[in-house]
């Protein structure tokens, strides 16, 4: 609430000096100047020593790259120059070589030894799998055979992963007969590496990254992969990811790293490392928390010197205090004036709601006393006549009056049980109800009333059981109500026509529609309001389809209408699905643009 004597209320002037006040800011200034230079002068210090760890560490890598490389680029010499291989070839006889394969890879670290014929067929290997396979357009095959000298390739594999292989023609008796090839297994020692604190890169002369810690980079130029193409969302607050995997998320993301780069070597390939800055900013951030915490220190004690003076103030914010419970206690007063207006509010609502039950009373009171006085005035004539057919003794004649009244009387008591049916509330327990079943007792059941009425009546049920939540009885009582009506509706037609369709629903659930070709509906908006009917007077109170609405609004389901184009209504009923468990699943109600009960 605004209170302008609140906001103008006068406020304590500050005590505190100004040359107290200069101090502070100079203080803060100076402590941010110091930090500032600490954090550049340890910074470029530690990334400098990281630097030179690093170089250190990628003359290592590099150096056993090279030597795995090296030994690796003799084997395939001693291979082409063993004459059980080469005999092999020449005469087709691999029983043995296979076997001599394996006792060459036990002796290095080969990933894989191959032998192939002067067609490029495998015919013996470490790995019995490639044995048969046709390879005669594998890269090492190629240039080995149009070579006499040990030869270096790289393939992509099936799972695009790059393979190295060093591989040389074998003679024998001066006849080329097929070539041995030695697999390199780079991706042993790159797993190796994927541990440690760098990511590492192992680039060709073309600048394509060959194979790397970070199997995503293999097969992609660098330029591409420190151009963020590859950037990830940011780890989550509070989970720390490896160092090599962060080094290789910061090359991605284009952050700030320490990359080098090896002298060129075998076949002018490039051994790349890059490590993050996180390391040598922590051991700056310590150095940093150290300084900021002195520096707080020295400012809570000249706070807590300043903070004495604000002891003379009290006695003004008493007085401020005094005042705003002043003006609180005015707030409360007003607060209880408006609760006041409220309840004579709802007093006031109820006293309405209670008015418009008086007149729904009264508008069901006037139709009952209409429905039931033409009965009771028809008996009391059917009475009188009868009392003169007993004096004049016609008996027969008498007896069909007391017939005539009793009609009377079971038409007043259905009035009764409708008004009792549409007052009170759904009780019943719900079950899993098979609504095929409902209707077909239902068709049963009124099986004579639809061959008096000699309507063409048709009705289309699915074969399989179509179950809903709900009472069985109750829903037999709305579907009755529905055939009724449609039959009541084709009275007038020349060929009445009523079908009734049951079905499954794509979304869930299930749906019952009953079309007549009767006169169709005039008014739309109070089709289902209580004691609206088109039928003549004494032969129902319009009570059906608002109970029938009811009902199937209770089971989470709706009762729409809608009128045909070529005359006569479609009643649509619709219920939700119902799982094995006989639950109610969350699959939604078709949408209908129609009247909604």
């Amino acid at each position: 609430m605004y209170r302008p004597d609140l906001i103008n209320a006068p406020r304590a002037k500050s005590t505190i000096p100004w040359t107290v006040r200069l101090a502070v800011v100079a203080l803060i200034l100076l402590a941010g100047l110091i930090v500032w230079a600490t954090d550049r002068i340890l910074l470029n210090r530690f990334l400098e020593t990281t630097r030179a760890e690093e170089a250190t560490r990628l003359a290592i890598y590099t150096g056993d790259l090279e030597s795995e490389m090296r030994q690796l680029k003799v084997v395939p010499h001693l291979l082409s120059r063993d004459p059980l291989l080469g005999q092999a070839l020449k005469y087709d006889d691999h029983s043995q070589s296979s076997q001599r394969l394996i006792e060459f890879r036990e002796e290095m670290s080969a990933e894989r030894l191959l032998l192939v014929d002067s067609q490029g067929q495998i015919m013996a290997s470490t790995d019995p799998q490639d044995l048969g396979e046709q390879r005669r357009n594998a890269p090492y095959v190629i240039v080995a055979m149009r070579s006499n000298q040990t030869m270096y390739s790289a393939q992509q594999s099936a799972h695009d992963e790059a393979e190295f292989y060093f591989s040389r023609r074998v003679t024998y008796e001066n006849d080329p007969v097929g070539a041995v090839a030695v697999q390199v297994n780079l991706a042993r020692i790159f797993r190796k590496w994927s541990n440690l604190d760098s990511a590492l890169a192992l680039i060709d002369r073309d600048g394509t990254v060959m194979i790397a810690t970070e199997p995503r980079w293999n097969g992609l130029t660098l330029q591409r992969v420190q151009s963020g193409a590859l950037a990830e969302p940011p780890q989550r607050l509070g989970i720390r990811m490896p160092l090599s995997d962060a080094a290789a998320r910061a090359v991605e993301q284009g952050e700030n790293v320490i990359e080098m780069t090896s002298d060129p070597f075998f076949e002018d390939w490039r051994l790349v490392s890059f490590t993050t800055v996180d390391d040598a900013r922590a051991r700056v951030n310590v150095v940093l928390a150290a300084e900021v915490t002195i520096f707080a220190v020295v400012l809570a004690v000249l706070f807590m010197a300043i903070s004495r003076k604000a002891d003379r103030r009290s006695a003004n914010l008493a007085r401020e205090s005094d005042r705003l419970r002043s003006l609180n206690s005015r707030l409360q007063a007003e607060i209880a004036e408006r609760e006041r207006a409220e309840r004579e509010l709802q007093e006031a609502e109820q006293s309405l709601a209670q008015s418009s039950k008086m007149a729904a009373l009264g508008e069901m009171a006037t139709a009952v006393s209409h429905e039931l006085n033409q009965p009771l005035a028809a008996m009391k004539t059917y009475l009188a006549g009868a009392r003169l057919l007993m004096m004049r003794d016609r008996q027969n004649d008498a007896l069909q009056s007391f017939d005539r009244m009793n009609e009377l009387i079971d038409r007043m008591g259905k009035i009764a049980r409708q008004l009792k049916a549409h007052a009170r509330r759904e009780e019943d327990g719900l079950s899993k109800v098979d609504l095929v079943q409902c209707l077909n007792t239902v068709i049963e059941m009124m099986a004579k009333d639809i061959e008096r009425s000699a309507v063409n009546f048709t009705h289309t049920v699915p074969s399989d059981p179509l179950p809903v939540l709900a009472v069985a009885i109750r829903v037999e009582q709305v579907i009755v109500n529905l055939l009724r009506n449609a039959i009541d509706a084709t009275v007038d037609q020349d060929h009445p026509t009523v079908h009734v369709h049951l079905a499954h629903v794509p979304d869930g659930g299930a749906r019952l529609t009953v079309a007549d070709n009767g006169h169709g509906i005039a008014d739309m908006e109070a089709l289902f309001e209580p004691f609206y009917t088109t039928k003549a007077a004494g032969d129902g109170l319009g009570l059906g389809l608002a109970i029938s609405s009811g009902i199937i609004k209770s089971y989470g389901g709706r009762l729409t209408a809608r009128n045909r184009e070529r005359g006569g209504a479609i009643f649509t009923l619709d219920l939700p699905p119902v799982d094995d468990a006989g639950h109610v699943t969350d699959g939604a109600l078709p949408r209908e643009p129609s009247v909604m009960g």
